[in-house]
């Protein structure tokens, strides 16, 4: 059971509120597609059937926060049917992405109970995915969420990313972040957080209460290592990269770990991505 889910579980004294708020959410989000569906065909009216590329957004579902709702309900892949579309940029092909039909990922939010269906709805309403099938609803829920009341003492499951915090590493930086939170989590970089303590203590604090580590060795810091050798120590799922000139130079004790060898930021993002839902063994694509 995932950290939001218990504590959505441990509400006590709102079953009434949770009842009229899925039936309330149901209706609206409901009549918004409803919307949705009729503006796409006034349009096509006017100026003819349009190429699915230019309302995809408005009719899929990304796969990383489905990923992120059946992994928080303790559900596997196998309940939801996730796809492989392209991106187009002024009709050019490119990277290929995955999602599961927003309809299909709907119909299986709306049957289930109140606390899993409020599970949904939070994840949905916190993520920062810009696709219209998520960015139309988001306001829907939080409206519902204040007018019934409904409160949730909840912070994010972390991942410790270890890595080199210099200028150089900025882009990489940022792109790692970016799929940490597409999955839900909270990406902890030590140099960002405020604190009054001692350094070391605080960087093992950090690997402990995370749920994985990732650890990028370029520029060959030793305390990147480190901080990888006590989260394995722990037992915890460790993800290395590197970037693919500095690679050569990393220490003979991790040669022989499954390293993500990156050319430049959009492979690491791209390959991140993928070993991350191969570690949760939560969708194949």
């Amino acid at each position: 059971m995932g950290k939001l889910k218990k504590s959505v579980y441990s509400l006590s004294g709102k079953e009434e509120d949770l009842k009229d708020f899925k039936i309330s959410m149901q209706n609206k989000i409901g009549h918004k597609r409803m919307l949705i569906d009729f503006e796409r065909q006034d349009e096509e009216a006017n100026y003819g059937k349009m190429p699915y590329f230019v309302y995809s957004g408005a009719v899929e579902f990304p796969a990383q926060l489905a990923i992120s709702i059946l992994s928080e309900l303790g559900l596997g892949s196998d309940k939801l049917n996730f796809q492989k579309g392209t991106e187009i940029i002024f009709d050019n092909h490119g990277e290929s992405y995955s999602y599961v039909k927003f309809d299909e990922i709907w119909d299986f939010i709306k049957k289930l109970n109140e606390k899993n269906f409020l599970v949904a709805m939070l994840l949905i309403a916190s993520s920062n995915n810009h696709w219209v099938s998520i960015t139309s609803i988001q306001q829907l829920i939080i409206r519902e969420l204040k007018e019934y009341k409904i409160e949730i003492d909840y912070s994010k499951s972390s991942v410790f990313i270890a890595m080199s915090f210099g200028e150089e590493m900025l882009k990489a930086r940022k792109s790692i972040a970016n799929v940490v939170r597409d999955f839900g989590y909270e990406p902890m970089f030590i140099d960002s957080k405020e604190h009054n303590n001692q350094i070391v203590p605080e960087i093992f604090s950090e690997i402990e209460k995370a749920e994985f580590v990732i650890s990028d060795l370029t520029e060959q810091k030793r305390g990147v290592y480190l901080e990888a050798g006590y989260a394995l120590a722990l037992k915890k799922q460790v993800i290395l990269s590197c970037e693919k000139e500095d690679f050569k130079n990393n220490h003979f004790d991790v040669s022989q770990i499954n390293t993500i060898v990156w050319s430049d930021e959009n492979d690491l993002e791209s390959r991140l991505r993928e070993r991350i839902k191969a570690m949760h063994n939560l969708v194949k694509v």
